[in-house]
């Protein structure tokens, strides 16, 4: 399932996206896939903006709390969230 939501977003990336493309894929628990201009794939889990925590970095996983995003659609609007 992942995989093939990663293919199509890689897929419809616009041309004129500088940022992030994706799409929410478990809106009850705030679940989104994205990738950049580089197909480079990002999970975001949406969260309340008051949940501040500290960046972490795994071996081989880079995760960052509290972040800013906006997120252009697939169907052309855009979403923005913590």
């Amino acid at each position: 399932m992942l995989f093939d939501a990663y293919k199509t977003l890689v897929g419809n990336f616009p041309s004129e996206c500088s940022g992030l493309f994706g799409e929410e894929i478990r809106s009850d628990i705030g679940l989104w896939l994205a990738v950049d201009e580089n197909a480079f794939p990002s999970f975001l889990l949406a969260i309340r903006p008051a949940d501040m925590r500290h960046d972490i970095e795994l071996r081989f996983v880079g995760v960052q709390f509290s972040r800013e995003c906006s997120i252009t659609l697939s169907n052309g609007q855009s979403s923005s969230g913590t």
